[in-house]
């Protein structure tokens, strides 16, 4: 009788062990989507030389594709615009172990 408790023991602590895993690379793949989403919005806003038309269809997309996209333009003394900050936020989340959490990535584009 005591090996049954052992074995189900057992194996109780291996899916927890395996639900843990499947969250934590979940996890990793939400940061790593994010990460490349990230930097393909500031080569198009920099292949768009950094105008409103490109930084607001960015916002419209990544809006669509629920993250949060803030930019801030950096000018010149002359008023011209020479950098974009830009912030993308994107969950992060183990279900498994009920963490969600904000994430953001800062990058600019010159």
């Amino acid at each position: 009788m005591k090996q049954i408790v052992t074995a189900f023991f057992m194996m109780f602590l291996l899916l927890v062990q395996i639900g843990i895993s499947n969250g934590i690379i979940f996890a990793d793949t939400q940061v790593t989507t994010a990460e490349r989403y990230h930097q393909n919005i500031i080569a198009e806003i920099e292949a768009g030389n950094l105008s409103n038309a490109v930084i607001d269809t960015c916002k419209a997309k990544a809006t669509a594709d629920r993250y949060v996209l803030q930019t801030d333009k950096i000018v010149d003394s002359t008023g011209k615009t020479v950098a974009v900050e830009v912030i993308l936020k994107y969950k992060y989340r183990i279900a498994f172990l009920n963490v969600e959490d904000e994430h953001q990535k800062c990058g600019y584009a010159r």
